[in-house]
């Protein structure tokens, strides 16, 4: 899902910990042996390295694929569209919606936030309708579907 800040996995039998990194949980997962680093550390005069390279599980090969590439893409279009709703300045430039949806195009996100863009541009018979093609999606709060159908009732109003 691309929201977690790290993971981390156990194998306590072992006394090994893996913990993830950056980005998200994609990153290598670092492995420290809990044993030896309780036995040791305490006599360590100066800061050293305390994982067993060993041990370190690759990262995500998820990392180097066009969908990667998309999230980021579709994650800087979201950060622009909010930043251009924001100023409240009107433009015809419609390459932040295209981003959106090019990116991601099968999440719920992209097309409110293209409705969003649309209705800050004065636009809210277009917001209605990537409101309406939002909700063709699935969305996984039942509070955002009550809110876009809130949204686009005001859209419709005349």
């Amino acid at each position: 899902q691309l929201i977690s800040h790290h993971s981390v996995i156990f194998e306590p039998e072992k006394g090994l910990m893996w913990v993830s990194t950056q980005p998200f949980q994609l990153g290598e997962y670092v492995c420290y042996d809990l044993n030896k680093i309780f036995a040791e550390a305490p006599t360590y005069k100066v800061n050293k390295e305390i994982s067993e390279a060993a041990l370190t599980i690759p990262a995500d090969r998820f990392l180097m694929s066009e969908g990667w590439k998309n999230f980021l893409i579709f994650k800087s279009a979201k950060e622009a569209a909010k930043d251009l709703i924001k100023s409240k300045a009107k433009t015809t430039d419609n390459s932040v919606r295209e981003a959106l949806l090019r990116s991601n195009p099968n999440s719920w996100e992209s097309y409110f936030w293209a409705a969003e863009l649309s209705k800050s541009q004065g636009d809210k018979r277009g917001a209605a309708i990537f409101y309406d093609m939002a909700l063709a999606h699935e969305i996984n709060d039942s509070s955002e579907v009550y809110k876009i159908k809130k949204l686009i009732k005001e859209c419709n109003k005349k």
